[in-house]
């Protein structure tokens, strides 16, 4: 997943925005239970990012939240999350 800025507009009104492979908002990922996912983070925004897998059991290392389960993905870096999917 490529992270990006970008410009959006809805309504008649123009706003920042951060793309995940250039869509807004990001694309939905279908997974079973018993797959293992792979997700390659390429942060090429502004700031440092991260993925959140809100409502999945993940572990602790791969949970998302910046300063604190893990390092923020600076600008230019990538991260790779690599878990089995506990739950469908």
């Amino acid at each position: 997943m490529t992270v990006a800025d970008a410009q959006f507009m809805t309504g008649g009104r123009h706003g920042q925005a951060v793309t995940v492979n250039g869509t807004l908002p990001g694309p939905l990922l279908r997974l079973k239970e018993g797959q293992n996912l792979v997700v390659d983070l390429v942060n090429n925004a502004s700031e440092g990012t991260s993925i959140h897998w809100h409502g999945m059991l993940v572990p602790f290392l791969m949970d998302g939240v910046p300063g604190i389960t893990m390092p923020t993905v600076l600008p230019g870096q990538s991260f790779r999350y690599q878990f089995p999917i506990k739950q469908s």
